[in-house]
């Protein structure tokens, strides 16, 4: 029994060793590198208007389609500087209609800043057009009045704002030349100060034309010299505004075709519900055409629906004599 004891004793000392379970690494944490144009445009607004200076130059103001906007800024329509431009100029407030919409046209703003009818007009409209991307609104209205932060602090509020780490520089940068561009930002004792009441912007200091062989050109010409110097957007920024949908294809979103038989008492509280949404009810029996049969006018509608509300009922009940 003592043997039996003195061996239990020597088995139970013997822990059994424990399992470890295998370190799992963790996958780097990737902050999304891309901001909507909404938020930062992808081009200065120097460049931006080149868009609408095309429009205005070749083609009188009047709306256009892209592939003749692009024609006349010697780019190709489904290349990425010009799809990157058409929604920097969106951005700025200074176009209306991207590089898939039917057709571009040029907003009262724009014009203000490209064929001004009064002395500082372009200015102004300058002005307001950078305080249209919500970074740029953001960053220089939470600063108003006040002076700019340093760069590291400015980094920080940056991505409190939403801006990817990897990107909170290069938006910096944009931020100030922006600004500094308009009279946005004002010097008092070597401090820069936000003062979106705004001051005389700094004159370039390439101001003459001499060595400048665009300015002796045709506006064509000067256009499409500008473009050129316009640098190529990243591939991944073209890739996703390339997914965006199309102003056509958002309105189609908004449309919610509604079926319905004899009983249509249901139509308008379902149209009220809808509208709480902001969508656009279509009810086909509302839009007789003697142009169309039934039929087909009731499958356009669909089609050009992108949700519907089906509603079934037993209108017709079939009985079976005996």
């Amino acid at each position: 029994m003592a043997q039996v004891s003195a061996k239990k004793a020597a088995t139970g000392s013997k822990k059994a060793p424990k399992k470890v379970a295998p370190e799992v690494s963790k996958a780097p944490d990737k902050t999304r590198s891309y901001l909507s144009q909404e938020d930062i445009p992808a081009y200065e607004l120097d460049e931006a208007l080149l868009v609408p200076k095309a429009l205005l130059q070749q083609y009188g103001g009047h709306p256009s389609t892209p592939l003749d906007v692009a024609a006349a800024m010697d780019l190709t329509p489904t290349s990425g500087k010009f799809r990157m431009l058409c929604g920097a100029s969106i951005a700025y407030g200074l176009t209306s209609g991207g590089y898939n919409a039917a057709e571009i046209s040029v907003t009262d703003l724009a014009k203000q800043i490209i064929e001004p009818q009064e002395e500082d007009a372009d200015l102004a409209g300058k002005r307001e057009a950078i305080m249209k991307p919500r970074i740029l609104r953001e960053f220089l209205s939470k600063y108003s009045g006040s002076q700019l932060p340093r760069e590291d602090i400015a980094l920080n509020v940056l991505k409190g704002m939403n801006v990817p780490a990897d990107r909170t520089k290069q938006v910096w940068g944009m931020i100030l030349k922006s600004a500094e561009s308009v009279g946005f930002l004002q010097t008092i004792k070597d401090r820069r100060y936000v003062n979106l009441g705004g001051v005389k912007p700094p004159v370039s200091g390439a101001t003459t034309t001499e060595e400048d062989p665009a300015t002796e050109s045709s506006p064509e010409a000067q256009i499409k010299a500008m473009v050129k110097t316009v640098q190529e957007p990243e591939p991944s920024a073209v890739a996703l505004e390339s997914r965006k949908p199309s102003a056509q294809s958002e309105a189609r979103m908004r449309r919610v075709f509604i079926t319905h038989g004899k009983n249509t008492s249901f139509i308008e509280p379902i149209k009220e519900l809808l509208g709480f949404g902001e969508l656009i009810p279509i009810v086909s029996i509302q839009k007789e055409s003697v142009a169309q049969p039934v039929p087909d006018k009731v499958m356009n509608d669909m089609r050009g629906c992108g949700a519907a509300i089906i509603h079934v009922d037993g209108e017709i009940k079939a009985t079976v004599n005996k």
